[in-house]
């Protein structure tokens, strides 16, 4: 990967003041120069992405498993059938979620026959960036309810391990370790 920084306009109140520099790309990666800080064009493109790993298990009713949504800060990023009575990893690659943003694990088709079979969905735990946490974490709920009643903020509950009901097992990401 390589970088090229361009001065700015000579013009005053173009660009900032003459003798700094401008970024013709939008995205840069910061250089430290000395004193100053500048800004560096990255040539060729990339595109950051975060992993997410949920951790669940689940119980079908008639052969369907469990459904789950995946959405940061209300957009949908994957869509995922939790497909084992055994908790096993279910991993992304995701666009780059934010320190602070919220992140859903929605629980989408809840079914039950009385006497017969319910099916429900089991979350052991979300990996972000690997950073581990507990569904019953301080500051975890879940937001009962299907489709836009799973994000109204009306019946919120602790959250907790088994997700019985439709609705969304909301968890915050945690901040980003600076290396």
């Amino acid at each position: 990967m390589s970088a090229r920084l361009t001065p700015s306009a000579s013009r005053p109140g173009q660009n900032g003041p003459r003798g700094t520099h401008r970024l013709l790309a939008t995205t840069a990666l910061a250089v430290l120069f000395g004193s100053g800080l500048a800004l560096a064009q990255q040539t060729g493109s990339t595109t950051a992405t975060s992993t997410v790993t949920v951790r669940a298990s689940g119980t079908p009713l008639q052969g369907v498993w469990p459904s789950v949504d995946l959405r940061v800060n209300g957009v949908k990023v994957k869509g995922f059938a939790v497909d084992s009575r055994t908790a096993r990893d279910y991993s992304f690659a995701v666009p780059a979620i934010p320190s602070g943003a919220r992140v859903d694990v929605v629980f989408t088709n809840d079914r039950h026959i009385p006497r017969v079979e319910d099916r429900n969905l089991l979350v052991d735990s979300i990996t972000i960036d690997g950073q581990t946490i507990a569904p019953n974490a301080t500051g975890v709920t879940l937001d009962r309810g299907a489709g836009t009643r799973a994000f109204d903020g009306i019946d919120v509950i602790p959250g907790q391990r088994g997700v019985y009901w439709n609705g969304a097992l909301r968890f915050t990401a945690p901040q980003v370790a600076v290396v």
